[in-house]
């Protein structure tokens, strides 16, 4: 196994003087994407691995993922001391119908298994209401609703019955589904389906912000976030509200501070702490805020 070293010379990290105020999230693994740096997945994993616990696998594109070889995925990957998880193409077809997602899905699943996942990240289909400020689904088109249900449900249970043949188990576990609230579905529609199914959350801080989202309101909700996606909000856009930036967290206002640091005081200790920005400077700022803030600093 590769060791891991102790800083980047590159990017030094800086100091944050303070309380630490989430002592209990020290243990608690802390995550990066995959493309911090502009460079294939293994040189952005080279980089990142004296830095963090885990790396994300941005599969955000279906056909270009699915046509990654050992050029983007390399073997001795699984040589070092990272751990993985996958986020699910943001282009899945769902209009095509649950088993053309599972089809795609599956084989991403396959791409990925030398690298034993551990969960893999999904957004649901488009939901009716998402984007207001809601805990209980509203009244209104039931026929829409029951169609995006019935996709999401399908998945599961193809999902569902892959773990149950035992196909691609990580360390002799199936790697979990994890939903995550976005703009399109907020996850409360789908709440009924995610208890009653036994799902995880990715519970993403700049989705709660941007779209002000009530989802981390839900009634038993912080039992399943077993990832939460951090980043703040970009500047205003000409409609006044701010834009899905994924900027670094010392740019979170007052507002954004304050969510971030009920979110850290809710989670499990075992939560996955996601650091979702895609440049190195405001990446760094993020991960030694992150660390001063669960007493790593």
């Amino acid at each position: 196994m590769l060791k891991k070293m102790c800083v980047l010379t590159e990017i030094p990290l800086m100091s944050f003087s303070g309380p630490s105020p989430h002592p209990r999230l020290k243990c608690a693994k802390i995550a990066a994407p995959s493309f911090v740096w502009p460079a294939h997945i293994a040189e952005n994993c080279r980089l990142l691995a004296p830095l963090v616990d885990e790396v994300g696998l941005l599969f955000f594109q279906s056909e270009a993922c699915l046509a990654y070889t050992e050029r983007d995925l390399p073997p001795r990957l699984a040589e070092t001391d990272l751990g993985f998880h996958v986020h699910l193409p943001l282009d899945l077809p769902w209009n095509e119908g649950p088993e053309r997602v599972w089809e795609i899905v599956s084989g991403l699943r396959r791409k990925a298994a030398f690298l034993r996942p551990w969960a893999f990240v999904l957004h649901p289909p488009e939901a009716r209401g998402s984007g207001q400020s809601r805990i209980c689904p509203p009244p209104g088109n039931g026929v829409a609703f029951d169609q995006v249900f019935d996709s999401l449900r399908d998945f599961v249970r193809l999902w569902d019955q892959a773990r149950a043949k035992g196909q691609e188990h990580v360390n002799g576990r199936p790697g979990e589904l994890l939903l995550e609230n976005t703009q399109e579905n907020d996850l409360v529609d789908s709440w009924p389906l995610i208890q009653s199914s036994n799902l995880g959350i990715c519970l993403d801080l700049g989705h709660l912000l941007v779209h002000g989202q009530q989802t981390h309101h839900l009634p038993g909700i912080w039992p399943r976030v077993r990832m939460v996606h951090l980043s703040a909000p970009g500047k205003l856009g000409v409609d006044g509200r701010p834009r899905d930036g994924h900027r670094s967290l010392a740019e979170l206002d007052h507002r954004g501070r304050g969510l971030l640091e009920e979110i850290l005081g809710r989670v499990r200790p075992d939560c996955v702490l996601m650091l979702e920005v895609f440049e190195p400077e405001g990446f760094m700022e993020s991960l030694n805020m992150l660390r001063s803030m669960t007493g790593r600093a």
